[in-house]
């Protein structure tokens, strides 16, 4: 058999780890905030958010600021009295 008889042999794809961006876009942001991308840049705009801008129109947070206010919202504030 030729080398042109053979089959083509693949190399094995390599399973790519999951890779968590340190810095996401204001879409994603509010995909995972179930909100919409204006409420997130309104919270940029009044500092409630911090934003970092990579060139003139793309602008990313950071994961771990989402993660932060996500985590906010599901603990319950203790001073809060339930009646």
């Amino acid at each position: 058999m030729t080398r042109a008889e053979q089959p083509a042999r693949r190399r094995p794809e390599k399973q790519q780890p999951a890779i968590r961006p340190e810095y996401i876009t204001r879409k994603h942001a509010a995909a995972l905030l179930q909100c919409s991308d204006q409420l997130i840049s309104k919270w940029i705009k009044a500092g409630q958010l911090r934003a970092y801008r990579l060139s003139t129109h793309a602008i990313r947070v950071r994961r771990s600021d989402i993660d932060a206010l996500m985590q906010q919202w599901s603990t319950p504030d203790p001073t809060e009295v339930r009646q």
